[in-house]
């Protein structure tokens, strides 16, 4: 059975000690893995500077680093499973990347960025809702509110 080509996406965080103006560069080294190892390219968001929510350390040459900024990136790309284990192998040797993860995913959440005119993955916000009345509620109308909840979960 031959091996067939499927939709994934890394996403990259760079080492934030990288010069902004290089970044492209190494993001080119990530790009250049994906096309040797037989992946074609099909969108890419921008990277930008992020604060991590934890810091994120590496060893590099012996020597731990940690950080608690980094450039985040993602492309998306098809490839098949072999070129998967090559890129794999490729992002772990290169020492700008601090941590990176590849997913397989679909092509129905890619839309044009309004950034770059490529496809990008699309940003979903979560929806809220808005509260009925901004008056106080009396005792009898919570109770009857929860009620109904009760009877609905039910």
């Amino acid at each position: 059975m031959e091996d067939e080509n499927k939709l994934y996406e890394i996403g990259y965080l760079l080492n934030p000690l990288v010069p902004e103006e290089s970044v492209g560069e190494h993001i080119n080294e990530i790009r250049n893995s994906i096309e040797v190892a037989g992946g074609v390219l099909v969108s890419e968001d921008p990277f930008k500077m992020l604060d991590l929510a934890y810091s994120v350390c590496k060893v590099v040459a012996s020597k731990k680093e940690c950080v608690d900024r980094a450039y985040f990136g993602s492309i998306k790309f098809t490839a098949t499973g072999e070129a998967i284990a090559k890129i794999k192998e490729a992002s772990d040797k290169n020492d700008k990347i601090i941590r990176y993860l590849i997913i397989k995913t679909v092509k129905e959440n890619s839309r044009p960025s309004p950034f770059s005119g490529s496809s990008t993955t699309t940003r979903y916000k979560a929806k809220t809702e808005e509260p009925k009345s901004k008056g106080q509620v009396s005792e009898k109308e919570l109770d009857k509110e929860i009620e109904e909840l009760l009877v609905g979960t039910q």
